[in-house]
């Protein structure tokens, strides 16, 4: 590999890793109002699909089932989920969305839209389509994260 592609290729991962950090921090900021975490949004968003339990919520999310516990008790605490045994099997915990936390799941969807309109306001709709398309290739090109 020539020291150009190497300087190229640097470049492409801090503009990546930077692009990452200012979105993750700026995204946190404008959930704050709502006393949310993005991890919440993802669990509260999982749950209005199909309910779920910790030990699901936790693989999805790439952490520990006593982590996810942690943000669990949270999300309870704000009357966003509900926890109760699975009584096929008493060791699963299953988590269910409440009503409240569909409400609120609803209002920081409109702060994700927000966010990523005002993100890409600058791109042309054909920038957009190829912007997409290449995020969809890099993502391909990492295959799938391993769940453990």
């Amino acid at each position: 590999m020539m020291e150009e592609d190497c300087e190229t290729l640097m470049d492409i991962w801090h503009h990546f890793a930077r692009v990452y950090i200012l979105g993750k921090k700026r995204m946190e900021d404008s959930l704050q109002i709502m006393q949310l975490k993005p991890i919440e949004v993802r669990i509260l968003h999982h749950l209005s699909e199909e309910n779920s339990n910790v030990n699901r919520l936790a693989e999805m999310n790439f952490v520990t089932p006593a982590w996810i516990t942690g943000v669990l008790d949270d999300l309870e605490s704000k009357g966003f989920i509900e926890r109760s045994r699975n009584p096929a099997d008493r060791r699963v915990v299953n988590v269910e969305i409440t009503e409240r936390g569909r409400q609120v799941l609803t209002e920081s969807h409109r702060i994700y839209i927000n966010f990523i309109r005002e993100s890409i306001s600058s791109f042309s709709r054909e920038e957009i389509d190829e912007f997409t398309r290449l995020l969809k290739k890099i993502e391909e090109s990492l295959g799938e994260l391993p769940l453990s």
